[in-house]
C-alpha cells in the first residue's frame, strides 16, 4: 500500500516505528506490516479527503514481469516495503503530486 496523508496530523504507527505525521506524509507499507495513522478527532468528526491509499498485489506485479520486464526492477523496492518506508523532501512532494492526479 502507498499512503498519502493529506489533511491531518498525528502519530504514525508502522511496524515497530512510532513517529509524527502531517500533511504530505507519504509512506509505503508492505503486506502484513501493522500500521495506523492516529489523528485526535472529536467523536463523530470526519476529515473529508484525509488520505489517499493505493493498494496493489506484489505477486501480480511479479507475475506480470514476463510481459513487462521493467517490472523486475521493482523487486528491491517491494522487498524494502516489507519493513515500511517514508519518503521525504522532493521525493515526497513528487510522489504526492502523482497520487493527486
Amino acid at each position: 500500500e502507498i499512503h498519502l496523508l493529506r489533511k491531518s496530523s498525528g502519530v504514525a504507527l508502522v511496524g515497530d516505528h512510532i513517529g509524527e505525521f502531517g500533511p504530505g506524509y507519504l509512506a509505503i507499507v508492505g503486506g502484513g506490516l501493522p500500521h495506523d495513522w492516529v489523528t485526535a478527532v472529536q467523536p463523530g468528526e470526519l476529515i473529508e479527503g484525509r488520505d489517499i491509499v493505493l493498494q496493489f498485489d506484489p505477486q501480480r506485479l511479479r507475475g506480470s514481469a514476463g510481459l513487462l520486464p521493467e517490472l523486475r526492477e521493482l523487486e528491491p523496492f517491494l522487498e524494502r516495503s516489507l519493513r515500511g518506508m517514508v519518503f521525504h523532501g522532493q521525493t515526497a512532494i513528487d510522489g504526492a503530486a502523482l497520487m493527486e492526479r
